[in-house]
């Protein structure tokens, strides 16, 4: 950084413009330069260009969850592709979206996902009628069974959607009460 002279009409050289120009221009260039070479280090240069993207990446806005963003959170143990469990799985993965706004608070412990997201994907299995001896005894009248502290939900397989959607709501109100006290 350098201090520059610049000249009035007169030829006399003016301290306060070339000071006002060093101080609001020329300290401020370095850090701005330093900031884009992070940028560049990054790889995000190219979302300066695109304003919408730009702010999403520098500022956090806190946004409902919708079930395509919460299919995306969740890593799900499917069972053998083909097969008829498989078939009754997708269904009921596809009747739990109804629940999307509630679900991560219940799975993770989390009224909402941090900017950082969590630092293991959340697992999502189901829970056969076959397959209740090792599994808690919640889930055998047909309820969820979340683990906070693995971030793991395992949804029961139940044939009835309306069942499946009061089961899903009383877990999720219990846990809500159970937590704010």
């Amino acid at each position: 950084m350098s201090l520059t002279l610049h000249f009035n009409q007169d030829g006399q050289p003016s301290l306060v413009k070339s000071l006002t120009k060093c101080v609001v221009s020329d300290r401020i260039q370095s850090p701005f330069l330093q900031f884009e070479d992070g940028l560049q280090t990054m790889g995000l240069v190219d979302e300066k260009k695109h304003k919408k993207h730009w702010k999403e990446v520098l500022i956090f806005t806190i946004k409902p969850l919708d079930a395509l963003q919460l299919d995306n959170m969740f890593d799900v143990k499917w069972l053998t592709e083909g097969s008829n469990r498989k078939c009754i799985e997708e269904r009921i993965l596809v009747s739990r979206r109804i629940v999307c706004d509630s679900e991560s608070s219940f799975t993770t412990g989390a009224d909402e996902v941090s900017a950082h997201g969590f630092s293991f994907p959340l697992q999502l299995s189901f829970i056969h009628p076959e397959d209740l001896q090792d599994v808690a005894k919640c889930c055998t009248a047909g309820f969820p069974y979340a683990n906070t502290c693995t971030m793991k939900l395992k949804i029961p397989v139940v044939n009835d959607y309306n069942t499946f959607q009061r089961n899903i709501a009383a877990a999720i109100s219990m846990t809500v009460t159970f937590t704010n006290q």
